[in-house]
């Protein structure tokens, strides 16, 4: 069984979107396909189980849905020159596997302990760097090797920092490069409240902070940020739900508690 003791509070939250995505993977017609998160569950050898009775069956389909929307994305704006997809927060990510884009570099980044953590279980990767740091860090952005346009994700990150610290990471992306492409997630002033609640309950650790409840919240960031595109989780995937995950999920996209975002970041 993988040591995990060394993980802090929100290090381990990396374990429960690697469930939801397992959990989707092993059905037969699965929204999501993703037999890397398969691998990893069986090597770890985690009780993985023990994640079903104590989430919400909501916060499984966000974790999916993340995934899904994340992959949509990257195919939607993959240029057809060699680029860069940068993941902050890796953590035990598994999109480089599911998306096979021609000319995609692709860097890992997290902390230390939890790139260690990757490089045991995962190993090194054709065409995927392994970059340790702190994304509050500019010197961490400065030293990660980048080839042509750059793509960011930032999924299921940047909630757990302040405000300040966020405007922070966006100003260290201006070291990436002179035009960078964000994806990522966010969170209502709602969304934090419930999903403290529903999902983190027992990792008082691992607060999420951050909150947007409007376009305008995401372009106070910084003078250099354009929306491309703003939706609410669900919004693209919800053809594929069942009737009861319909239901559950309109609920949540008109309270608007978890949306995605598209960002142009351009250093000006």
């Amino acid at each position: 069984m993988m040591n995990l003791e060394g993980l802090t509070g929100v290090e381990k939250t990396m374990l429960l979107p690697l469930w939801g995505r397992w959990s989707e993977s092993i059905k037969e017609n699965g929204m999501i396909c993703d037999t890397k998160s398969i691998e990893l569950v069986n090597r770890m050898g985690y009780d993985f189980q023990s994640f079903e009775g104590a989430q919400h069956p909501l916060t499984r389909l966000a974790w999916i849905t993340r995934a899904w929307n994340t992959d949509h994305e990257l195919k939607k704006h993959a240029p057809i020159i060699p680029f860069t997809v940068i993941c902050l927060g890796c953590g035990l990510d598994t999109a480089f596997y599911r998306n096979n884009i021609p000319l995609m570099n692709w860097v890992d980044v997290d902390l230390a302990n939890v790139i260690d953590v990757r490089r045991q279980l995962i190993g090194d990767t054709k065409g995927v760097t392994l970059h340790a740091g702190s994304i509050l860090e500019k010197r961490t952005f400065e030293t990660i090797p980048t080839k042509g346009p750059v793509i960011v994700l930032a999924l299921g990150l940047l909630c757990y920092f302040n405000k300040s610290e966020v405007k922070e990471i966006m100003n260290n992306l201006t070291s990436l490069s002179s035009n960078v492409l964000i994806i990522m997630d966010y969170f209502s002033e709602a969304g934090i409240s419930i999903s403290n609640k529903l999902v983190l309950a027992d990792n008082l650790d691992a607060k999420m902070i951050w909150h947007a409840d409007s376009p305008t919240d995401l372009l106070s960031l910084h003078s250099g940020v354009d929306i491309i595109e703003t939706y609410p989780l669900f919004h693209k995937i919800m053809p594929l739900l069942s009737e009861q995950e319909q239901i559950a999920a309109s609920m949540s996209d008109e309270k608007r508690i978890n949306s995605m975002a598209v960002l142009s970041f351009t250093n000006r």
